[in-house]
């Protein structure tokens, strides 16, 4: 029975000391209010009683849309953006430096052409893709596809993508004697 007790007694101690903590409490000062510093806000500033009216903002006009002038280029939006469309995937693999050279030869042969193609690389891990076109729509990617064939990209292929409205195409010219 006294063996008992001493063991009912022994297992509370290690319960208690268990569940008691080492680590010390740290105390906020508290204001009179009862709250922390920190939780006070100070709501009395209001940008309406500054009478700032020296701030003004230039009026941007834009020139009407003329059915020869596609709307992308008017003088207020972005030279360039970004939108759904779709590019023909010439090459994938794991090695930068061969994607790199496949991306310069790619570059040369599609300047080469009569509708001239931005070529792109982008990283998709683990594969290095070379991808050629910014088309808005699947046509005009199927004829770009055609190209890509007709220049030894037997098994290109076309892919969803974000596309360039107004993509950076090297010159021929340019090109001569880079890859």
């Amino acid at each position: 029975m006294i063996f008992r007790l001493s063991m009912h007694l022994l297992l509370a101690g290690i319960l208690l000391s268990a569940c008691s903590s080492s680590s010390k409490t740290i105390s906020r000062p508290v204001n009179n209010s009862g709250t922390t510093p920190a939780a006070r806000v100070d709501e009395s500033f209001d940008p309406l009683e500054l009478n700032d009216e020296d701030i003004s903002f230039p009026v941007q006009t834009s020139e009407a849309t003329s059915p020869d002038r596609d709307p992308i280029q008017l003088p207020d939006n972005p030279a360039n953006r970004e939108i759904d469309g779709f590019r023909v995937q010439l090459f994938a693999t794991r090695e930068i430096e061969r994607a790199t050279s496949e991306k310069k030869q790619a570059e040369y042969q599609f300047a080469n052409t009569e509708q001239p193609a931005a070529v792109y690389i982008l990283f998709d891990s683990p594969m290095w893709k070379v991808r050629v076109g910014d088309c808005r729509d699947r046509e005009s990617a199927e004829v770009l596809r055609q190209v890509a064939r007709e220049n030894g990209y037997s098994k290109a292929f076309i892919v969803k993508d974000k596309v360039n409205t107004a993509p950076s195409i090297p010159i021929a010219e340019e090109l001569d004697g880079n890859f």
